[in-house]
């Protein structure tokens, strides 16, 4: 408010309140700037008052009065020998459109800043009179309003309620303070208590969904892998095949067909080996099978009993109703050794790995294909880690696959044979029934300066022979 000695300066948020004079006038900006309370343009300020038990500056001039309330909304408001002229945000239209709009609300047009609960409490003592006078009786209400010196602190299902006067309409007993002022403090003390529980209670629910989704989803991938690992008894069955027509097979075959279940299928052979040697092989791939199976099993059962735990946390903090119980809780989960983050990994629409083929290989493994160029450099460039393996079908164009490896050093060879036989089919390479695929750890891959999208060069490569195909 400009006056021509300076100006009053008054901040009115319940958090952050200040009232100052300001010893120099400055310019209103000539934007993001609205003017308020017109009406008071050129007027003397003659007097200025503040309770002692309250949030409330009352300037007068001459017959008006503006109030700054430093509480609650409206912030101010400005009144004539009592009747209302405007308010904060809020300039009131002329008094006939007025009455026309509050045509229907006869108390709104005689008391418009009353509010519903009180609104509701007149109307409930204005049916106990029966007959009377609505402009006297609102009157009164008021008068019963500004009179009042106590507050009655309110908990409803919509959140904190203060009122100057008892409420009839309320049920239970309200919390009474004999000072406005000390009421008001209450209130923003315990919204901004309630603030803080709400935000760490809705940051916890979320890390510990982020976490159960992670750990749903390694379960989907152990049996997963446990589903693939069971191709024992299919690899048992092509090794007593082979060794039981080992005398009637050539060396240097690289296929050999049988019959399991009623279903022919076309076991490929390594034609530097002889028959026994392949059968040896095939026997060899099936215990690495069963022995990947029991640890996927160990490894799932782990995650199903974590996965318990975390859904325990997650019911008792649905019920928790203090920050207490929530810091608590916090301190409890640390303890069973969980780190939790608001990233769900791989399980969003934002998910980084969606743009890629994604497949599971024996032993729970994730392969990651490229689907073009620009994909195959961000795959193998960005996101594989430096110990996964990465795949190419030779001497042919083809997708980049990755197999991560968690960090081992050592992975089964039936893992890189499925994500080989994965680089085969998504390459040119993919009707053949033979391929040869190069694989590398991703440490050994780099991309030379300027070349184009999908170009690498691949250092100590080695070479698999494998049949182009998707795991089953």
């Amino acid at each position: 408010m400009e006056f021509d000695r300076g100006e009053i300066v008054a901040a009115l948020q319940p958090a952050h309140t200040t009232l100052y004079i300001a010893n120099t006038s400055a310019r209103e900006p000539k934007r993001n700037v609205m003017s308020f309370f017109k009406e008071l343009e050129g007027e003397v300020l003659t007097s200025v008052t503040i309770p002692k038990t309250d949030k409330i500056v009352s300037m007068v001039f001459g017959k008006k009065l503006l109030q700054l309330r430093f509480y609650n909304s409206p912030n101010a408001i400005l009144q004539e020998d009592g009747r209302l002229l405007s308010s904060f945000k809020k300039e009131l239209p002329p008094k006939a459109s007025a009455q026309g709009t509050n045509s229907e609300n006869p108390i709104q047009r005689q008391l418009p800043m009353l509010g519903k609960w009180l609104e509701a409490e007149l109307r409930s003592e204005l049916e106990k009179i029966g007959t009377y006078d609505l402009e006297r009786e609102c009157a009164s209400f008021d008068n019963k309003l500004r009179a009042s010196k106590e507050a009655f602190f309110y908990t409803t299902p919509k959140g904190l309620l203060l009122s100057p006067i008892p409420l009839q309409t309320l049920k239970g007993t309200p919390k009474k303070y004999t000072s406005i002022s000390e009421a008001i403090d209450f209130i923003v003390r315990t919204r901004m208590k309630e603030s803080a529980y709400k935000g760490k209670k809705d940051s916890l629910t979320e890390k510990l969904r982020s976490a159960l989704a992670r750990t749903e989803k390694a379960i989907a991938d152990a049996s997963s892998g446990i589903e693939n690992s069971e191709r024992a008894d299919r690899y048992n069955a092509i090794a007593d095949a082979i060794q039981s027509q080992a005398h009637e097979m050539q060396r240097g075959s690289a296929e050999f067909e049988l019959e399991i279940s009623g279903k022919k299928i076309a076991a490929s052979l390594d034609p530097a080996l002889s028959p026994f040697d392949n059968a040896k092989r095939y026997y060899e791939k099936a215990r690495r099978a069963r022995d990947m199976q029991k640890e996927l099993q160990v490894k799932r059962a782990k995650l199903n009993n974590e996965k318990a735990i975390l859904e325990d946390f997650q019911q008792r903090l649905e019920t928790s109703i203090q920050i207490g119980e929530i810091e608590s809780l916090e301190k409890e989960i640390a303890s069973h050794g969980f780190v939790l983050s608001h990233n769900s990994e791989d399980l969003t629409e934002a998910d980084p790995l969606s743009k890629f083929r994604q497949f599971i290989v024996a032993g729970g493994f994730r392969v990651l294909v490229g689907k073009n160029a620009k994909h195959n450099d961000d795959l193998t460039m960005h996101v594989a880690k430096k110990e996964d393996i990465w795949l190419h079908a030779r001497h042919v164009p083809g997708s980049h696959v990755v197999l991560q490896t968690k960090n081992l050093k050592q992975v089964p060879k039936e893992a890189i044979e499925q994500a080989a036989e994965i680089a085969a089919f998504f390459s040119d390479a993919k009707t053949q029934k033979h391929a040869p695929v190069a694989y590398t750890r991703r440490k050994f891959v780099r991309k030379p300066k300027g070349a184009a999208p999908g170009a690498v060069m691949v250092e100590r490569e080695e070479v698999i022979m494998v049949t182009p195909r998707i795991p089953e």
